[in-house]
């Protein structure tokens, strides 16, 4: 009897390991008339992994956390392995949790227990400092027509990211302003000049054009 038994096994262990299995054996002992139970349960792999970003743009010190979809959703084994090619841009956890290190870039890549892949193209920025205010050394300036005078602006704080400033003027009939602030009186009047940075944060300056 345990003969055919052993030979019954081997031969449900066979078909069910050649139909991709997982196989679990209970009930046998040796020297008994016990019977034997195969069990076979098919595995179902993963096809394929998409994630919702294939690439994103954070700035140094910030996160953003990436979503992976497994293909069919009821695969057998949905372990995922996260890696990034430059840890010293950017890390990534076993979550999909990003963290920009320094300013560059790292390709982040997901992985199944089969080797099916998604990449993620990361872009880490240095943190940006957002002008403030924008001030003057002057609110009022007199200049006769044909003569020019300077205005100064300081940008708050110092340490800003886009220090690029637009100058203009109200009238330029009778005030004219150029791109470093430097203002020439055209005709007698009143005119307004008014800097603003990047993200309009502006200053004014009353300018009076008299005839020389």
């Amino acid at each position: 009897m345990n003969n055919i038994l052993k030979r019954v096994g081997t031969i449900c262990l066979a078909a069910a390991l050649l139909a991709g299995g997982s196989v679990a054996v209970s009930g046998f002992t040796e020297g008994s008339d016990s019977s034997i139970t195969v069990n076979a349960a098919n595995t179902i792999d993963v096809k394929s992994i998409t994630l919702d970003k294939t690439s994103v743009k954070l700035d140094v010190g910030k996160t953003v956390t990436l979503k992976a979809t497994i293909n069919p959703s009821n695969a057998s084994n949905k372990t995922l392995t996260w890696t990034s090619n430059n840890e010293s841009v950017a890390t990534v956890d076993k979550n999909g949790k990003i963290k920009g290190i320094k300013a560059g870039t790292a390709i982040i890549t997901v992985k199944s227990n089969n080797s099916r892949i998604a990449r993620c193209t990361v872009t880490v920025n240095n943190s940006t400092v957002a002008v403030k205010s924008v001030t003057l050394n002057k609110t009022s300036v007199t200049v006769n027509k044909g003569k020019t005078v300077k205005l100064t602006a300081t940008i708050n704080p110092s340490n800003a990211s886009n220090k690029t400033l637009t100058w203009t003027s109200s009238n330029k009939n009778v005030a004219t302003v150029n791109s470093s602030g430097t203002i020439t009186g055209v005709n007698a009047g009143t005119a307004i000049i008014t800097v603003k940075s990047n993200n309009s944060r502006i200053a004014r300056c009353t300018v009076t054009v008299n005839n020389s």
